[in-house]
């Protein structure tokens, strides 16, 4: 939440500069999350779909099995964040967007990197 503020309030800046209309956020969030029927999202690369939502839902409260899901979600998120930012830096025309899609690869790899070694420390640990 905190690195994806910022990203979200510079987009949304650039977009009300160039004209364009600004997405409601709390609705975009919805249909991100599989809830909502907006194809643009839903096909989206690493969005979870209603299925995704309601399996990890269902296993709240069910400790290190809600962990490695959500963990495993958020790696397949990530991806579908690095395609879509390596998209950017192949077509894009704005150096501030490419620039911001360079930034964006190179935290959700980390980041991936990251759970990927989370994901290993749990299975080593039993």
């Amino acid at each position: 939440k905190a690195a994806q503020a910022p990203e979200i309030e510079e987009m949304t800046g650039w977009l009300e500069s160039w004209g364009e209309d600004v997405p409601d956020l709390d609705a975009m969030s919805h249909m991100m999350m599989g809830h909502g029927d907006d194809d643009d999202f839903n096909d989206m690369p690493g969005m979870m779909d209603a299925d995704q939502m309601q399996q990890i839902s269902g296993m709240m409260g069910d400790g290190i099995a809600f962990d490695r899901m959500w963990v495993l979600m958020m790696i397949e998120h990530h991806e579908g964040a690095i395609e879509m930012a390596q998209d950017q830096q192949a077509d894009g025309q704005s150096p501030d967007a490419i620039a911001l899609a360079e930034s964006i690869q190179e935290s959700q790899t980390a980041e991936i990197a990251e759970m990927k070694q989370m994901l290993r420390d749990w299975k080593n640990q039993g």
